[in-house]
């Protein structure tokens, strides 16, 4: 008897998980659908939510006003206040190194910090510092907030 009531338990407990896993993929609020039509001319039509162009053009309005994104440097040098001579040393050695990489020294007390490069990704910096790391053993990649002009891809 025990058998057969856990057993009908399991079924009622099966059916109920599935009916809930039904209703929410038909639930609008939660997921929209892009439906793709394949028609024979070789053509794609795609049927959308028309709000979905109105907040791509929303997000765009507000990114074409942003100065500055989250980007990437790579920090070659990291010392206290009384080490602004070699903050500026090592600046001085990059640029002589890597004239056409952009160098940047950051004071935030009590730190100087000489960073170098824009990247959009970090892949992007870490090719770049695999190049650099043979001359500055003790660079990493940090993320900063990169101004549009400053970008590798601007230079190119």
């Amino acid at each position: 008897m025990k058998k057969k009531n856990i057993l009908i338990l399991i079924l009622l407990l099966c059916t109920s998980v599935t009916y809930a896993q039904h209703n929410l993929e038909n639930n609008d609020e939660i997921s929209i659908t892009k439906k793709i039509q394949y028609n024979t001319s070789n053509k794609i039509r795609i049927h959308q939510d028309k709000n979905v162009d109105k907040l791509l053009l929303d997000k765009y309005k507000k990114q074409s006003k942003l100065k500055s994104f989250r980007g990437y440097r790579i920090q070659v040098f990291s010392g206290g206040s009384d080490q602004k001579n070699k903050a500026l040393n090592a600046r001085y050695k990059f640029n002589k190194r890597f004239p056409n990489m952009k160098s940047y020294i950051e004071y935030n007390a009590p730190t100087f910090r000489v960073k170098v490069g824009s990247f959009r990704t970090k892949l992007e910096a870490a090719r770049t510092k695999h190049r650099i790391i043979k001359y500055f053993p003790d660079c990493y990649i940090v993320k900063d907030r990169i101004k549009f002009e400053n970008t590798n891809a601007n230079k190119k």
